[in-house]
């Protein structure tokens, strides 16, 4: 008596590996667009980061500022006073307990600080930065890269606090 061999046929076995190809360009066809949104979601994400750091620590020396000693689209020199037994944080977290100056300077999509103690790279992949001034109100204009075309370029006023007090106060 012979058994008979159990198994699949080759249509069965070719009809399940179509099948399979079927199943697996599915899967990468929703993996495709997936991947192209966590790279746009990342490229928000890096020209977010370049705005909140602008905004959190040029903002901070542009406060802390009494004047601004030099000034061009591309450079902006800060003069801080720091009060007898004060301290306050230099543009590259140092602490400071004198007056100083701090400069800034934007060149070649990078963004350097130098508070004394030397230049520092802080920031990169930045398309364009300016700086302007209108009394005692700082403007930053901002392009990070990776930016969505709408909102390419962002301003950023900020006032140094300094002489608006002391302007308030000799004009009561």
């Amino acid at each position: 008596m012979m058994r008979r061999q159990q198994g699949m046929t080759l249509t069965e076995l070719l009809v399940a590996m179509v099948l399979g190809l079927l199943i697996s360009l599915a899967v990468i066809n929703l993996y495709t667009p997936l991947k192209a949104t966590v790279a746009e979601s990342k490229r928000l994400e890096m020209a977010n980061e370049s705005l909140r750091f602008v905004t959190l620590h040029l903002g901070r020396s542009i406060r802390h500022a009494d004047s601004v000693t030099g000034l061009t689209p591309t450079s902006l020199d800060l003069n801080i006073k720091v009060g007898a037994d004060q301290q306050t944080q230099s543009c590259l977290d140092n602490t400071k307990t004198a007056d100083f100056v701090e400069s800034w300077r934007f060149e070649a999509h990078k963004l350097y600080c130098n508070d004394g103690s030397g230049e520092q790279l802080l920031l990169t992949d930045i398309s364009a930065l300016t700086f302007a001034q209108n009394g005692a109100l700082v403007s930053i204009s901002l392009s990070p890269q990776g930016a969505p075309t709408n909102q390419a370029t962002t301003r950023i006023d900020i006032a140094m606090r300094k002489p608006l007090w002391q302007a308030a106060a000799a004009n009561p």
